[in-house]
């Protein structure tokens, strides 16, 4: 089994293309085929945008471009991650500083330096385009939402537990902890001060979300309401907490962290459906990091995030009867505020569907292909990152407005989100990562119903591809009981990779993939797989600790308080495990503490593949 090197190797090779200079182009995907045709092409997706994608390329894709029956545009070239910025000023003064080469309904992409970015908590506007694994998908137009249950409490009961006097109370004290720039001590101090209004609030399950920037552990704050029918499912609701040095920072963002917490507190004990997941950011201003970490990290865990519902600068004092709400491809939500807000007495807002903005926490989730609503002022403060930034310049009268507005709007789409029912795929003995020619490759399917969902009988199928050939759909052979075997063709050692998906159908939505057929499986023709690297933790092979309370050896058995306890023993054959806590549970919001392999020459091998096992445990939330 190929061992931990390869991921030195990948990290290694993502660092030189990101030297390389490429070419620039937007290339629109309103279809499947035009997903799947972009995903073939094998260009780096930069970001998503209405109705398709930014995307970096090499000079010889030019030729494919004009060969391919996508509708494309070129922006620019000799251009590379490491030089290109979002402009995440809300007043557009990023874009006066740097070249615009990128301009579309509210979101610009900047050429700048590597050295522009922000370091040590300074403002420059500007945020790395931290899009990781961005997948190219289309997604089909959301019908309106229909209301799915019966709430516990009308709007108009539960917009009146917004009061305008703990909203003061919350910014005020926020005020108090100049300047709250992402890494000093009053960012220290004043994340532990949320944290501890959310544990005052009754929530058992907070926790601190940590990430680094620059060379410091910081860490944004979130709170868990965890649903009654479907806890799987989220609603997040965010705002940054963060301020610009030499700002009390009230209106930007103490107005949007008020706002959450009081959603928090007055949620904390009504159902909803789903899960709630409150979040403080930390880092917006110096790039949306913050939220860059935790909606990146939701994607790649495949978290159902049903709406992300942003805050960030609700009451500046000359408004009083209009908002803004910024949107992705879908208005939805935007659109559901905006109605509930013209409709309810206690708000008697007009909203403004404004487009798309990168300027705020939102971006990121939009990025990964979530939707989101982001509610802003309409008129904008002339206070704006400056000392004047106080409760002084503050409508609280107008904010309780917005924030019963947001209340209602969360409230609605809790009642309305029912899972679309749907399939889940195992593999009892894994899936091939290699493939002996002349031989016959199988293996196996488990098929099973989530969400309602219930398989067809016998509609397993194969979809594989040799090399660049095309991609032959065959039916598996049905085992019973939703267990089905698949069979791959037979190649020859001229054959180099097959690539592969499965599917069945789900007896009312119809065909499900497995994995996305814009990323399948893997597997290179081969004889035989060499061992590179590989560790059952017996011996010492020279693993590094970054601190805390890794160790290799025999695991007690501990814990459990929190989820299962620790094993035993290691996997196989193995007594040793290298492990956090070999005696039991670790601690709650601990900061990251990282194991790093040792160096493994992987020079002459191909087709490498990472094989471990991992026994994970949770902290309290």
């Amino acid at each position: 089994m190929f061992r931990k090197y390869v991921i030195t190797t990948i990290l290694m090779m993502l660092l030189s293309a990101a030297l390389m200079a490429d070419d620039l182009y937007k290339v629109t995907v309103i279809s499947h085929d035009n997903a799947k045709g972009l995903t073939e092409m094998g260009v780096d997706p930069l970001l998503r945008i209405e109705n398709g994608y930014l995307v970096l390329t090499k000079k010889s894709h030019d030729v494919v471009f004009e060969k391919s029956n996508l509708e494309y545009e070129f922006i620019a070239s000799d251009v590379s991650r490491e030089n290109l910025a979002l402009d995440i000023s809300i007043d557009g003064s990023g874009s006066k500083q740097y070249q615009v080469i990128y301009d579309d309904n509210g979101v610009q992409v900047l050429k700048v330096e590597p050295n522009d970015f922000s370091k040590d908590g300074l403002y420059t506007g500007l945020s790395r385009i931290q899009t990781e694994n961005l997948k190219i998908f289309y997604n089909e137009p959301r019908q309106k939402f229909q209301r799915s249950f019966e709430k516990d409490m009308d709007l108009d009961s539960l917009i009146s537990l917004v009061l305008q006097d703990s909203l003061y109370s919350y910014t005020a004290a926020l005020q108090a902890f100049p300047p709250r720039v992402t890494g000093s001590a009053a960012g220290a101090a004043s994340r532990d001060w949320c944290y501890d209004k959310f544990v005052e609030f009754g929530y058992d399950s907070v926790v601190y979300d940590s990430f680094v920037y620059s060379s410091n552990n910081v860490q944004n704050i979130m709170a868990y309401k965890i649903g009654t029918t479907f806890p799987d499912h989220q609603i997040v609701i965010g705002a940054h907490k963060d301020a610009v040095a030499g700002s009390p920072g009230a209106d930007d963002n103490g107005s949007g962290s008020a706002g959450v917490l009081e959603l928090a507190r007055i949620l904390k004990d009504i159902p909803t459906e789903m899960t709630f997941i409150f979040i403080l950011y930390t880092g917006e201003e110096q790039g949306l990091n913050g939220s860059w970490h935790h909606a990146n990290a939701a994607a790649a865990a495949g978290d159902s995030i049903v709406a992300m519902l942003n805050m960030d600068m609700i009451a500046f004092i000359n408004n009083s009867t209009q908002a803004k709400l910024y949107h992705g491809s879908e208005t939805n939500w935007a659109q559901l505020w905006i109605d509930l807000a013209d409709s309810l007495t206690g708000v008697n807002l007009t909203g403004v569907l404004s487009g798309s903005l990168s300027a705020s926490d939102h971006y990121p989730y939009q990025q990964n292909g979530y939707d989101v609503a982001f509610l802003h002022e309409y008129v904008f403060s002339n206070v704006y990152h400056s000392y004047q930034d106080s409760t002084s310049y503050m409508d609280f009268v107008y904010m309780t407005k917005m924030v019963k507005g947001m209340l209602a709007c969360a409230y609605e789409i809790d009642g309305s989100y029912t899972p679309v029912p749907g399939l889940l795929f195992s593999y009892p003995d894994g899936v091939p990562d290699y493939l002996v020619p002349n031989s016959a490759n199988t293996f196996q399917v488990q098929v099973t119903g989530s969400s309602g969902g219930t398989v067809m009988p016998g509609s397993g199928k194969l979809t594989y591809r040799v090399d660049n050939r095309a991609p032959i759909t065959i039916n598996m052979t049905d085992l019973g009981g939703d267990l089905y075997e698949a069979t791959l063709p037979n190649v020859d050692c001229d054959d180099t990779t097959v690539t592969f998906y499965v599917s069945a159908d789900e007896t009312t939505t119809g065909t499900i993939y497995d994995p996305n057929p814009a990323d399948p499986f893997s597997a290179v023709v081969a004889t035989d797989a060499n061992v590179a690297f590989e560790d059952d933790f017996e011996t010492d092979k020279g693993w590094s600790i970054s601190g805390g309370s890794w160790a290799r050896g025999n695991p007690t058995g501990g814990g459990g308080d929190h989820g299962g306890p620790d094993p035993s023993t290691g996997h196989n054959s193995s007594t040793n495990v290298f492990g956090y806590n070999l005696n039991g549970d670790y601690g709650n919001s601990i900061p990251e503490y990282h194991l790093t392999s040792p160096a493994i020459d992987c020079s002459g091998i191909t087709g490498i593949k990472l094989k471990f096992w991992r026994w994970l445990g949770v902290e309290q939330s």
